[in-house]
């Protein structure tokens, strides 16, 4: 691929890119969110909103009408876009995430960065004997996760930096073969899923020393973490044998629960971010076999996040922070247009 972003912002499946393009019927809304587009950066004509922080800076990716440049970008809460700038040498990066003090991480060509609060990129440690590492999150006390990569072997393994750039592996449960993180708390409990050899992913959460845990779930379900709030509630999805994937949440007691789906639509969805208040947001399949960006409250209400004027009413939700802003895509779920849903504050 051209760039490299957030696993938890990747497609769901590889069954579910077939039908991710199909344009979807709009659905019922339990609420009343604004929608608006995320600014282009001067020179380009896509953007692809990856990450929002607590005061509503946006960071992504935005792209020329080619798609044959990629560039690392900064939106702020007023609309103004700003170029994060590249690794020396490298042509191309993406912002991945932003924490509160406006330090974003992502990737520039085939290493993983760093940005300071005003845009100045370094570059992180890669791990030895694979070709590519990108970092997916980052939390208020700087501490950054992401993967390693091989690309002549598709192994994967979680990675953790610390503050001061220490690299640690995330590994995976024992017996198997591979390791993704998605996110990490506030404190330092990541999230993702672990991979057998025959490509079983299940859901899984590192503590602080890097030990490994299975998240709870039927015993022939499939799964992964995507994200995990300061309290340490985690959401994801899980798939089981009769092919559903359903959304849910792990909550504090160790229970899990399904998130509801839209009536009437088809049996998959996933919880794709989560913030200390409780609100969700992800997708969930329509009737047609395309999939309504979403948002649970904290009630376990549904609400489908309205298309911008003229797109087409499918989408895709990339990040959510404590306002409960939600920003991704409206219409093509990779390029956009890049919006943000902004709720009525109550």
């Amino acid at each position: 691929m051209h760039f490299t972003m957030r696993p938890a912002r990747a497609l769901i499946t590889a069954a579910a890119l077939a039908v991710a393009l199909v344009p979807a019927a709009a659905g019922p809304a339990a609420a009343d969110p604004a929608v608006s587009a995320v600014g282009l950066l001067p020179g380009t004509t896509r953007t692809l909103p990856l990450g929002i922080n607590a005061l509503g800076v946006v960071v992504g990716q935005a792209s020329d009408p080619e798609r044959s440049i990629y560039r690392a970008a900064r939106w702020l809460p007023g609309g103004w876009a700003v170029e994060l700038l590249r690794l020396p040498g490298e042509t191309e990066a993406v912002a991945n995430a932003i924490n509160r003090s406006g330090v974003a991480v992502g990737s520039s060509g085939e290493h993983a960065v760093r940005w300071n609060s005003a845009g100045t990129p370094t570059g992180l440690a890669g791990l030895a004997g694979y070709s590519d590492v990108y970092a997916t999150a980052i939390n208020g006390g700087g501490v950054i996760v992401g993967d390693a990569w091989d690309r002549s072997t598709g192994d994967r393994r979680g990675v953790r930096w610390s503050p001061g750039g220490a690299l640690t592996v995330l590994p995976p449960l024992p017996g198997d073969v591979s390791s993704s993180v998605e996110s990490i708390s506030e404190s330092g409990v990541a999230v993702g899923s672990s991979r057998d050899s025959s490509f079983r992913e299940r859901p899984v959460r590192w503590a602080p020393d890097g030990s490994v845990r299975a998240l709870p779930g039927p015993t022939d379900a499939e799964g992964r973490a995507r994200d995990i709030n300061s309290y340490g509630v985690i959401v994801g999805q899980l798939t089981t044998s009769d092919g559903s994937q359903r959304p849910v949440r792990w909550n504090l007691d160790g229970s899990v629960t399904d998130l509801p789906l839209l009536p009437g639509g088809g049996p998959l969805g996933a919880a794709l971010e989560l913030n200390d208040r409780g609100a969700i947001a992800g997708l969930a399949q329509q009737a047609d076999g395309g999939y309504a960006p979403v948002r649970w409250g904290v009630d376990g209400s549904l609400t489908v996040l309205p298309p911008l004027t003229g797109a087409v009413s499918h989408g895709w939700v990339y990040d959510l922070n404590e306002a409960g802003t939600v920003v991704g895509t409206s219409g093509d779920y990779l390029f956009g247009p890049g919006v943000r849903w902004t709720f009525p504050t109550k």
